[in-house]
């Protein structure tokens, strides 16, 4: 079976970023030898790998459809992420790109589509703990994000069939090579900017980039049980973590002061709020300090069973958030643990 499984026609979608880069080099450090990857500027960094570079523009529907040609395997793991931004670009890529690709694996029979969504889909605006793939999805979406991850899961769950699909839902994702997360919790405690929301004592899970991918991994092991598709599974480190506390200790690791302030979870709702009509007023291009959604990640308990994926997929993460930082930052290249995946 490892043999037969690194011959598959793999195609990455967001090859480029940081989970799909993540998973690219995973691959190709595993010895799978036929990954090719969508990228919209040159990539020198996959070339190098021996990668097949797909130039196409996922928003543009007979690019998406060509680029899933002649495939076994699509992971899609290109979105726009974020907090703020205009509906129809979020639309574009998280939604109808994502319907395209699924119309390419049809139109193409690629058996397997492998689908990277997010816990926001179930957030409901409230604490919610060891929550469990049986959660609704959010009646009233917080943001453009969260509305059009609904949409884009719900059509990859509901078109499970000739294709093979199912919905990774990762959390927080972090670690070497993160654009997002916490390079902005640095910058803004370099700044003197960052402020505590809540009483500090919310319960969040996070996932390691190594993590991350090693649910995709899984996934593609276990491609053959017909139990594991047209389904969404919650992707964390398994270890809940106090969302401050964490936060704090990776604040002194970088030499970095902690918040500036405190502001109650209420306070913070209606900042955000009003950072937004602000921003929306006045036609501002950048994302405000704060949004009615950040404020309630920040303040709220978010924490997510892992029970299912451990269960159909034989997820079993790896690194502890509190592991050594200096080891959790590092560039991991090292992929040998997941060889026993694809035994030969």
């Amino acid at each position: 079976m490892g043999q037969e499984t690194r011959d598959l026609r793999i195609l990455v979608t967001g090859g480029q970023g940081f989970l799909g880069g993540a998973l690219v080099r995973a691959l190709v450090g595993l010895g799978f030898s036929r990954v090719a990857a969508t990228a919209r500027r040159a990539a020198p960094e996959l070339e190098e790998l021996g990668v097949e570079l797909v130039a196409a523009d996922l928003c543009d529907d007979a690019q998406a459809r060509a680029a899933t040609q002649g495939r076994d395997v699509v992971f899609h793991t290109a979105a726009r992420a974020g907090v703020w931004g205009d509906s129809a670009e979020y639309h574009a890529i998280n939604v109808r790109a994502t319907r395209s690709l699924l119309g390419g694996c049809r139109e193409h029979n690629v058996p397997y589509f492998i689908h990277t969504s997010s816990p926001s889909v179930t957030f409901q605006g409230v604490s919610s703990e060891d929550e469990s793939e049986t959660a609704e999805y959010g009646r009233r979406p917080l943001n453009h994000y969260c509305r059009t991850k609904i949409d884009s899961e719900r059509e990859v769950l509901e078109g499970n069939g000739e294709t093979r699909t199912l919905a990774l839902r990762p959390h927080l994702i972090y670690g070497p090579g993160d654009p997002h997360l916490l390079p902005r919790v640095f910058e803004a405690a370099k700044k003197g900017r960052l402020i505590r929301v809540g009483d500090g004592l919310n319960r969040v899970d996070v996932t390691h980039v190594k993590d991350a991918v090693a649910a995709q991994l899984c996934a593609l092991a276990r491609r053959e049980d017909p139990k594991i598709w047209g389904e969404a599974y919650f992707i964390t480190s398994g270890v809940p973590i106090r969302l401050w506390s964490w936060l704090a200790h990776l604040l002194q690791w970088k030499g970095l002061p902690g918040p500036s302030r405190s502001l109650s979870l209420g306070k913070a709702v209606l900042l955000g709020k009003g950072m937004e009509r602000l921003y929306g007023a006045l036609g501002k291009e950048g994302e405000p300090p704060i949004t009615h959604f950040s404020a309630l990640q920040l303040g709220c308990h978010h924490t997510y069973s892992i029970e299912k994926a451990r269960r159909l997929l034989g997820y079993e993460p790896t690194v502890h958030p509190y592991h050594p930082f200096d080891e959790q930052f590092q560039m991991i290249e090292d992929w040998a643990c997941f060889q026993k995946l694809f035994p030969d």
